[in-house]
């Protein structure tokens, strides 16, 4: 009980501490992307659709956070696999 207990209070942090982070990056990077768009020369701005623009704040930030995501996902399962290659390896001497 006391393992089942444990496992499920790392993953309830992970869960929360990664969508945390996730989040919070994805609105600095939204935030920095609207800042350079508003600071834009008029000329350069028309020079593009706004559906570009909509495109690129909206799609790219996605993309960004997505990969955040992945990489959390990665690192999570790696430290499992670790976990358990110990536990073996402690079950086997």
């Amino acid at each position: 009980i006391g393992f089942i207990s444990l496992k499920t209070v790392v993953w309830l942090a992970y869960v929360i501490g990664s969508a945390w982070v996730r989040e919070r990056v994805a609105h600095d990077i939204r935030c920095r992307m609207l800042d350079r768009l508003l600071a834009m020369d008029y000329g350069a701005y028309a020079a593009r659709s706004s559906g570009d623009y909509f495109n690129v704040v909206a799609g790219e930030s996605w993309r960004a956070t997505e990969a955040l995501g992945a990489f959390f996902t990665m690192m999570s399962r790696s430290v499992v696999a670790l976990v358990f290659i110990a536990l073996l390896a402690l079950l086997s001497w």
